[in-house]
């Protein structure tokens, strides 16, 4: 039997959670333009590093840190948006792309 390799690539995804979805202090002024932003952050690492493999996992893993690092004050470093980003990247990249990385 011939070993087949394919490489698989997101071509596009829509990232819209709220302030709430990514548990951010929701009822702080500017928590919903501070999800957006994120959202969009996310959506571009996702598609810049598009190729299903651990490296991109752990390319796109890396920047959502720093981008959550920028919206501290309305506790995106808390654990759940931490959380969220590891559950959206398992559901996208699969979870065994995802195993060395977190």
């Amino acid at each position: 039997m011939k070993n087949l390799a394919f490489k698989v690539k997101v071509t596009d995804i829509q990232i819209e959670f709220t302030e709430s979805d990514w548990e951010l202090y929701s009822d702080m002024s500017g928590a919903e333009i501070a999800a957006d932003k994120i959202n969009k952050q996310f959506r571009k690492l996702i598609l810049e590093h598009s190729l299903i493999a651990p490296h991109s996992v752990h390319a796109v893993y890396g920047k959502m840190m720093d981008v959550l690092d920028d919206y501290v004050e309305f506790g995106a470093t808390d654990t759940e948006p931490r959380f969220w980003v590891r559950e959206i990247l398992r559901d996208i990249y699969g979870s065994k792309n995802c195993l060395e990385v977190f």
